[in-house]
């Protein structure tokens, strides 16, 4: 009963995360944004975030007075009265290190990055910086003061069959949402890492054409010569030609993946595609890594252009 209890609060509060996110990003960029990592309209971090303190601020502190492990006076709402700096250093501690956790698992998990601070200073590897912390601590405040006492005054403990069954219900979308949400994401980031293949090869073949000095080729022209008995001059020109080809032939899939992926995009691989903010690819190295972020801005962009045309 406590669970679900719990459980339907950490979903509202991640439908009221939704709607701060894509408002704060609507007005940043003067129009319609749906954020969030999830197809649906919830943010669970938010949700996280909130029943963290609905239970640190809220009923822990409550439990621990009752039974007398805990000495802190009660407000006039029945909650303890816990000073507010104190909420705030444990808010922008906590959701700093949950901010950055949760970067870090998705990144490693799909090798895209959904949020990115490095042009905000105080950042710490593009997953958190200083200011918003700072908002995040502020907010905690908020909720401590004003949103607790409201949530511990909803009567859904006094309804248990209402709460579990709408706890069931929630659960129920939750795990679709999820489950489509990963079927999808794997699918972008096979086309994706498919864009960054051909990047790689595209540039190992222009690398591999400049390593070819004049030698290697007169090499190559060489042994074209004695099985064609043609001229020297003639087979340089041979050997170039068909080193430019197969590099031609090696760069022709990213062409094609940009103009072939893009019309087969499901409509949640779009609004992934959208929400991601960059993508980094399977191979560690940083030159590969920035090749697979150029082919997912290519793609973005030539999706946006669709999508206004």
């Amino acid at each position: 009963m406590i669970l679900a209890s719990y459980f339907n609060k950490f979903m509202f509060f991640s439908f009221i995360g939704w709607l701060y996110e894509c408002s704060y990003c609507t007005i940043r960029n003067r129009h319609w944004d749906n954020r969030g990592f999830l197809y649906g309209p919830i943010c669970p971090i938010y949700g996280f975030g909130a029943i963290l303190c609905l239970f640190l601020f809220g009923d822990l502190p409550l439990y621990l007075i009752q039974t007398n492990r805990l000495q802190l006076p009660l407000a006039d709402n029945g909650l303890a009265q816990i000073p507010l700096w104190q909420i705030f250093l444990i808010c922008m501690v906590g959701s700093a290190i949950m901010e950055y956790l949760t970067s870090y698992l998705l990144e490693k998990l799909f090798h895209a990055v959904w949020w990115d601070y490095s042009h905000v200073p105080l950042n710490l590897h593009g997953r958190i910086c200083l200011p918003a912390s700072i908002g995040f601590g502020l907010a905690g405040v908020v909720i401590s003061k004003w949103v607790i006492p409201l949530a511990m005054e909803v009567p859904d403990r006094e309804h248990p069959l209402t709460t579990i069954v709408l706890a069931l219900l929630l659960a129920f979308y939750l795990g679709m949402d999820s489950g489509l949400t990963i079927e999808s994401l794997i699918q972008l980031t096979h086309r994706l890492d498919l864009l960054q293949e051909s990047f790689d090869n595209r540039m190992e073949s222009t690398v591999q054409i400049a390593s070819l000095g004049p030698g290697a080729i007169a090499v190559a022209a060489g042994s074209a010569a004695r099985e064609a008995a043609l001229n020297a001059r003639e087979n340089l020109s041979e050997a170039a030609a068909m080193i430019r080809e197969s590099a031609a032939r090696q760069a022709l899939p990213l062409k094609n993946n940009l103009s072939e992926i893009g019309p087969r995009m499901t409509r949640r691989e779009r609004y992934h595609l959208h929400a991601i903010r960059s993508y980094r690819g399977r191979r560690p190295d940083p030159d590969s890594a920035k090749r697979a972020g150029n082919a997912f801005r290519r793609l973005q962009d030539r999706i946006n252009r669709r999508a206004r045309q």
